[in-house]
Formats: structure tokens, sequence, C-alpha cells
């Protein structure tokens, strides 16, 4: 299941491109440079899965990279799997059933069963972890993987000579999932079943913006769901705002220790009144 898991770790954005035409010479794609005194930063937003239609990328990702001494990610998706079995699970004696509600477990079970993942595995997730995996492999079943996942694609790059340093790490995104409120993991849950039928039209969508640069549009997918559950703003406001506050403190120390970093995080990242974009802007020069 190791796979699987690995689909879950950067969480902001991770859905896949749906199948597309070739023609990427054209398109801009969600990349942008910030300047600062001393150093010099692309920004990229990823889609953590994908078909391998995705590639190749947009010819300026791609000199970007060519240009920068270092890859930055989230986390480095390849390491570090012991801390999601450690924390994704229940223990022996415990199980969802007795952390959400009769009906939300009842409704998840047959999803999860229409998805071909036994009971006795499902009972042994938390809301936040089987909540996200629907999604997953809602994608999968069409055809999108990690390994085609920009994240993956350019740390498999990178291998060959750059530096990778991580932003967060895999052990601090579980933290983080896994401390959420016993009600905000099952809101996290309830929501995620009502979407999974609209997965593939949302993701159409989100690569029209992607393709396009066009931050704008981004944002509005990205805050569809505060926009549709109010109460997930609590939710929301910990996995993105906060933590790109935290995001662009570290981006700030890249800009003053000077060289080229080519930073790599979920596309929700980027866009927003709290996006890295905005953030990163009010003292540099973003294009």
């Amino acid at each position: 299941m190791d796979r699987t898991f690995r689909l879950l770790l950067t969480f902001a954005l991770f859905l896949a491109a749906p199948a597309f035409a070739q023609d990427t010479a054209a398109d801009r794609g969600f990349i942008w440079e910030v300047s600062g005194e001393r150093g010099r930063v692309y920004l990229v937003g990823s889609m953590h899965m994908a078909p391998p239609g995705l590639y190749p990328l947009p010819p300026r990702i791609d000199e970007a990279f060519a240009e920068s001494e270092a890859l930055v990610v989230e986390a480095d998706v390849t390491r570090g799997q012991e801390a999601v079995l450690a924390r994704a699970l229940y223990p022996a004696g415990d199980e969802l059933g007795k952390h959400i509600s009769p009906a939300l477990l009842a409704r998840t079970l047959e999803r999860a069963a229409r998805a071909g993942l036994p009971e006795a595995g499902v009972q042994r997730m938390k809301p936040w972890l089987i909540g996200s995996l629907l999604g997953v492999l809602e994608l999968s079943s069409s055809g999108f993987t990690a390994e085609n996942g920009i994240d993956l694609h350019f740390l498999k790059l990178a291998r060959e000579g750059k530096r990778i340093l991580e932003l967060e790490g895999v052990e601090a995104q579980i933290e983080l999932l896994d401390g959420l409120e016993p009600a905000e993991q099952e809101l996290w849950l309830e929501y995620s079943l009502r979407q999974l039928d609209d997965t593939r039209r949302f993701v159409d969508e989100l690569l029209a913006a992607w393709r396009a640069g066009d931050a704008a549009a981004m944002e509005a997918l990205v805050t569809k769901s505060v926009r549709d559950e109010p109460r997930f703003a609590p939710i929301y406001r910990k996995l993105l705002d906060d933590r790109n506050e935290r995001m662009a403190e570290q981006i700030e120390g890249y800009l003053l220790q000077g060289g080229n970093y080519f930073i790599v995080v979920g596309a929700g990242h980027l866009v927003g009144e709290r996006g890295l974009l905005r953030l990163l802007g009010r003292r540099h020069a973003v294009r």
C-alpha cells in the first residue's frame, strides 16, 4: 500500500490533470519568478497526480529547472513512508466506526466497497486518510498516477545532480493532518464523499487554469470547499493559509542567500489573499 500512501503526502491539491491535447508549447504553465536582493526563486504549482500525456511540460518550466541549483518541495515523498503508517492507522482495538457517526460510516463503507477496499482495512484508517484515499482512487481508476505527478517528475531529475530541500517534510505534514480536531476530520470525510462524483469535472477545470497560468481561476477552484461548506473554513486555514505563512518565511531565506531555487508546491498554495504569490509580492518582484 506504500504507493497509495505516497499520493497523500502533499495534499493542498492532490488532484490530477485529465487527458488533454499535446500542444503544450503555447501553454504558460503555472509558474512564477520571484526576484530578491540576492537570489531568485521559481514557484511552480504542482499537480500531484497526472497521466503520461502531461509531458512535455511548457518549456518555461523546464528552462527554470535547468537554471536552478536546488529543487525545493513541500516534502520529499520518496522518503518517510513509516511516518504515514504510524499516524494514519488506528492501533489495534480502535477503529473508524468509533470516531464518526453511524450514518457517515455506512456511506463511507459503501463507497469504499465500490472502490474495492475491504471493510476491515477501511476500519483501520483515520477519517482524513480514507477521505483522501477515496479521491485518489477515483483518479487512479482513470489511469492517473503519482509517478506522473510534477513533484515526483522533478524529484527524479534532481537526483542526478541538484540539491533537494524540503519546506515541511513528510512527518510535519502527517502531524498536521493527524492533529485536526475529531470534528474536523469527520467533516473532511463527509465533504470528500460528497465531492467524489464531481472529481473529474473539477480537475478538468483545474487543468485549464494550470495551463493558462490563471491564478484567479485557480483561486476560485481552490476556495470552492469553503463556499460549498462554510464549516470547512478552519480546516482550509490550517491546511493552506497557515502553512503558506511558514513557507513564505522559508522562501524569504532563499532569496537572501542568493542563487536560483526551483520550488514545487501544490498549486493551491500559490493563490489567494494569503497565497505565496501575494505574500512574497509584498516585498519582492513577482512575474
